[in-house]
C-alpha cells in the first residue's frame, strides 16, 4: 500500500501563491539561494494546462518539498523582516530625466572624440594622397 501523501517528505507542496510570475520567480530564487529547493509555476511553465486559461487572476504558486516547508516559511519571514528594515528615505530618488540628461552629456563627449578621430584620419589620408601625387 502506498505511503500517505501527507507524510511523504519528497512531495511538492505549495508554499504560497504569488500575484505575479516575477514575484514567484524572485521568491523561488531566494529560497534556492538559501539551499531550499523551490520551483515557481508561472504561466510560461504551464501554458498547456487548461487551468492556466481558466484563471481569473494570475496566480503563480511557489512549490517546495514537504520536508522543507517549515524552513521555507522561516526563510520568507526573515527576508520580509529584512526588506521592511530598508530605509527607503536613503534611496536614490534622482529623477529619470536628470539621469538621462547626464547620460546624454557623457555621450556628447564620446561623439566629439569620435568626430575628432575621423577628422584626423581624413587629414592623414589627404596628406598621404598628396604626398603620393608629388
Amino acid at each position: 500500500m502506498p505511503a500517505d501523501p501527507q507524510q511523504n517528505p519528497e512531495e511538492l507542496v505549495t508554499l504560497l501563491s504569488a500575484a505575479t510570475a516575477f514575484e514567484a520567480n524572485v521568491i523561488a530564487a531566494s529560497l534556492n539561494d538559501a539551499g531550499i529547493e523551490a520551483k515557481a509555476l508561472t504561466a510560461e511553465a504551464d501554458l498547456d494546462s487548461p487551468l492556466s486559461l481558466a484563471r481569473q487572476k494570475p496566480v503563480a504558486p511557489v512549490l517546495v518539498r514537504r520536508r522543507d516547508l517549515e524552513r521555507a516559511r522561516t526563510h520568507l519571514a526573515e527576508t520580509q523582516d529584512g526588506a521592511a528594515a530598508i530605509d527607503w528615505s536613503q534611496a536614490d530618488d534622482t529623477p529619470e530625466a536628470e539621469v538621462l540628461a547626464e547620460a546624454r552629456e557623457g555621450l556628447g563627449w564620446a561623439r566629439r572624440g569620435f568626430l575628432l578621430l575621423v577628422l584626423i584620419a581624413l587629414v592623414l589620408a589627404i596628406c598621404w594622397i598628396v604626398a603620393g601625387l608629388a
